[in-house]
């Protein structure tokens, strides 16, 4: 039998092999672990438990106790160690008669918290919890060129960020995005520009209810972080069905968007131009300029 068994003193007791076992001594000593234990009493007296009650619940009040303890020193929720790991017992009083009741603990609240506000997050869970004012460290350099995230959030701007492998591109945005949500209270989205356009560009034949509800999302949603930007399959289906009215729907409505690319303007604009033609190129470099302004080129600084 495990200690989560128990139910009550007379089975603590029943599991104890031993002689002449003084059952007062033993209640008196479970109590005392009990009060002992300043957060657990604390709970005790606010059930408003008597010392009966008590006694006859030794052994729900000792699990509660014991899964307490694991919460307060909570090793993160990959690591839990509770046969239901992210859920905390607690102890509630109904009619006289104390019950177990399991809910998502605090930290899994929080996570369903974070992960809601995201209308898309291609990026790992653990970068969920990194925010750009606590996790980037900034050269002097870098501050300058990356003024205009600071100011992003007041003004619409869009952002467009280009540099070498290892930049950090990818990094300061998600980070910054996190900040955003959590200042702001509002949903933000966080895409991999390959991945989303593949999904836009399938589901605009195979699925165009899908398709027209999720491009209304990403045309609404107030930070649009397109990662990746240039590595997207380039087709003038692809540019004139998805990207080019995501993006001048987003201009209109003056929703913040932002790029990370490994390309600039000019290779965009040359790319693109082999694909949809340079005319439709040219517009579209020429709407992202208007809106970004100067691309903030960022060297090869690991920022993590």
């Amino acid at each position: 039998m495990a200690n989560s068994d128990f139910k009550n003193l007379s089975d603590i007791i029943s599991f104890v092999p031993a002689k002449d076992v003084d059952l007062d001594a033993a209640a008196a000593s479970f109590e005392a672990e009990l009060r002992a234990d300043e957060d657990v009493y604390a709970r005790i007296k606010e059930l408003g438990l008597t010392r009966k009650e008590v006694g006859d619940n030794l052994g729900m009040l000792l699990d509660y106790k014991a899964d307490f303890s694991i919460c307060r020193n909570c090793p993160g929720l990959e690591k839990c160690p509770k046969s239901n790991p992210g859920y905390a017992l607690d102890i509630t009083k109904d009619n006289g008669y104390l019950e177990r009741r399991f809910s998502p603990c605090s930290k899994v609240v929080l996570r369903m918290k974070r992960d809601a506000r995201y209308l898309v997050c291609d990026f790992a869970d653990d970068l969920k919890e990194k925010t750009f004012r606590k996790d980037v460290e900034l050269s002097k350099t870098r501050k300058e060129q990356l003024t205009k995230l600071f100011t992003v959030n007041t003004k619409g701007n869009w952002v467009y960020i280009t540099g070498p492998f290892n930049s950090g591109k990818s990094y300061i945005l998600a980070c910054f995005a996190n900040d955003y949500a959590d200042l702001k209270n509002e949903t933000v989205a966080f895409a991999d520009t390959t991945k989303l356009i593949d999904r836009l560009r399938n589901n605009s034949i195979k699925d165009k209810k899908a398709f027209s509800s999720e491009m209304g999302q990403l045309v609404d949603v107030p930070l649009l972080v397109l990662d990746g930007f240039g590595n997207e399959y380039k087709s003038d289906f692809a540019f004139s069905t998805v990207l080019y009215p995501l993006l001048a729907e987003r201009a209109r409505a003056k929703k913040i968007t932002l790029f990370s690319s490994d390309f600039s303007y000019k290779d965009i604009e040359e790319m693109y131009g082999k694909s949809v033609g340079l005319p439709r190129a040219k517009q579209l470099i020429s709407l992202i300029k208007s809106m970004c302004g100067k691309e903030a080129v960022l060297d090869a600084l690991n920022v993590y």
